[in-house]
């Protein structure tokens, strides 16, 4: 996936960018009237390119990144609350134990993927080109 983004600073071999979010908005018809459309995200990059501050850059991510973080996001947690769900209605004869166990089994991969990406220390974003030096508009 290839999008724009401005850099706000550099440190090393990684950058701080600012992107605008695109993809999200571009097939709707309420993107004229919705203030989701317009806002900005900021995230790490490695800076392949070199760029400098102020530069609008192309900037990169692997699709199967992509769809492995939704996967995470959306898919796992439903099937673990699901499976922990049978599992305790087998075991427990209460019916409050299977959905503590439930709720459990769907919050807990959200705090595995927090943890999880926060120790990893590394950018899935990477600066490919720079499309114009010292520009701060996206």
């Amino acid at each position: 996936m290839k999008q724009t983004a401005i850099v706000e600073s550099v440190s090393e071999d990684k950058a701080i960018i600012k992107v605008k979010r695109e993809s999200a908005c571009v097939s709707c018809k309420s993107s004229v009237i919705c203030n989701t459309c317009y806002k900005t995200i900021t995230a790490e990059a490695y800076n392949k390119a070199g760029a400098n501050v102020g530069d609008t850059v192309e900037i990169e991510t692997d699709s199967k990144i992509v769809i492995g973080y939704a996967a995470l996001t959306f898919v796992v947690p439903v099937v673990c609350g699901l499976l922990l769900y049978n599992i305790t209605l087998l075991m427990f004869e209460n019916d409050l134990i299977p959905y503590i166990f439930t709720f459990t089994g769907f919050i807990l991969p959200f705090v595995i993927l927090y943890f999880a990406i926060n120790k990893r220390n590394k950018a899935d974003i990477i600066i490919t080109n720079i499309i114009e030096p010292g520009s701060k508009d996206i």
